[in-house]
């Protein structure tokens, strides 16, 4: 509004702003009105926004302050991640792994670099749909033990996938093959060990009768 606009009554509205009203106003630069405003909330408040919030953007929050960096690495935070068709560096997953991630998406996502892990995950659920790093998906897969659900369509099954999937045969639920490529031996010792399996695809496989 112009300084000297004033609606009306039966409008909703009878204020009236006046110039000294504007010089009182304070001019805060964008990031400084984030900083201000935004940690000035409680924790509990700021846990909430960042849950969801995606990987990019709580990592970029964290260099707001030493206080909304502590917020943002919080581990409930990093239990269930989607980096679905992004591209992502391994350095981003060992830290997610670290703090303890339970369920990871990483299909059709493009993988750059190389991952070396030198403990167990507590991956849960592990989406790794048409993921083209072999590499990467052998080594992280290895690190899994507790897995209840597999996804790895498109996947080509070698002795090191498949030995990987079979160390998983106690808790492992749900496997999703759908379009792998693989010896048909492979697919049969996956079978044998994962006694545990509720829903199995192994749609357009070509295995025997």
């Amino acid at each position: 509004y112009d300084v000297d606009c004033e609606r009306t009554e039966a409008e909703g509205v009878h204020s009236k702003i006046s110039e000294a009203d504007i010089e009182n106003l304070e001019a805060v630069d964008g990031s400084d009105a984030l900083t201000r405003n935004f940690g000035d909330l409680p924790n509990e408040l700021i846990l909430k926004v960042f849950s969801y919030s995606e990987p990019k953007e709580l990592i970029s929050c964290g260099q707001l302050s030493k206080r909304i960096r502590k917020i943002s690495h919080d581990k409930s935070l990093w239990q269930q991640v989607n980096l679905s068709k992004k591209v992502v560096k391994t350095e981003l997953i060992e830290m997610i792994l670290n703090k303890g991630c339970t369920s990871l998406n990483l299909s059709k996502s493009t993988i750059l670099g190389c991952l070396s892990l030198d403990k167990e995950s507590q991956l849960r659920s592990l989406n790794l749909d048409d993921c083209t790093n072999i590499e990467v998906l052998e080594e992280l897969l290895a690190s899994c033990y507790l897995l209840e659900k597999l996804e790895m369509q498109y996947a080509t099954i070698g002795p090191k996938l498949e030995a990987s999937i079979r160390q998983n045969g106690k808790t492992l639920q749900i496997l999703n093959l759908y379009y792998s490529f693989g010896m048909q031996g492979h697919y049969l010792d996956i079978i044998k060990d994962c006694q545990e399996l509720k829903e199995v695809y192994f749609g357009r496989i070509r295995l025997s009768d």
